[in-house]
């Protein structure tokens, strides 16, 4: 550091901060993307199962509370 300009040092020191800004946002917003992904469907399925909407297919119950509820 002592040879180079200060200019130089601002330069390197700015470009890896980029540097470590866009691998922070090209890692993290993809990251939160599927979270939140994963919630909405989460909160979907749960919405449209207390609506009564959900296709026959669709089963939360374990198998022993099913054969409870049918007894």
């Amino acid at each position: 550091m002592e040879g180079k300009p200060m200019s130089i040092q601002k330069s390197v020191f700015t470009q890896v901060l980029q540097i470590l800004k866009y691998t922070a946002i090209n890692l993290g917003l993809p990251f939160l993307n599927g979270v939140m992904l994963g919630f909405g469907e989460i909160f979907a399925h749960a919405f449209i199962h207390s609506l009564g909407w959900a296709p026959g297919h669709t089963r939360i119950y374990s198998i022993q509370r099913q054969q409870y509820i049918q007894a």
